[in-house]
């Protein structure tokens, strides 16, 4: 039983890495075209920034539903009726997607701060 948590936590931890490797280079990309956009006119430089949001969201949205989706049809071809043994699997792939993130912003956090002491 603990097997299927440990997998389930995996998995969320991959999810998340995923989800933030892709989320940062939207970001990059989006800030580079706000940029050239700003140069224009700030509407459309605004128009850009908000479009870039949306898919970054929607992407990281969508990339850990998708994979929890897998995960669940593919733990209720083991666990079959056993509910509570099912759900106690499955609660290792929110656990271990957001602690990544967690320690992600923490570790960011620590990272842009030592960056203003120098």
């Amino acid at each position: 039983m603990t097997a299927f948590s440990t997998i389930a936590f995996l998995i969320g931890v991959i999810t998340s890495l995923i989800s933030g490797f892709l989320g940062m280079k939207i970001a990059t990309y989006a800030n580079a075209r706000t940029a050239l956009e700003a140069r224009k006119d700030i509407g459309k430089a605004f128009t850009t920034a908000f479009r870039s949001g949306v898919v970054m969201g929607f992407l990281r949205a969508a990339n850990g539903q998708l994979v929890l989706y897998i995960t669940i049809n593919l733990f209720k071809l083991y666990y079959g009726d056993d509910l509570e043994g099912f759900f106690e699997a499955i609660t290792g792939y929110g656990l271990g997607g957001s602690s990544t993130a967690l320690f992600g912003r923490v570790g960011g956090g620590m990272y842009t701060m030592s960056v203003r002491i120098l």
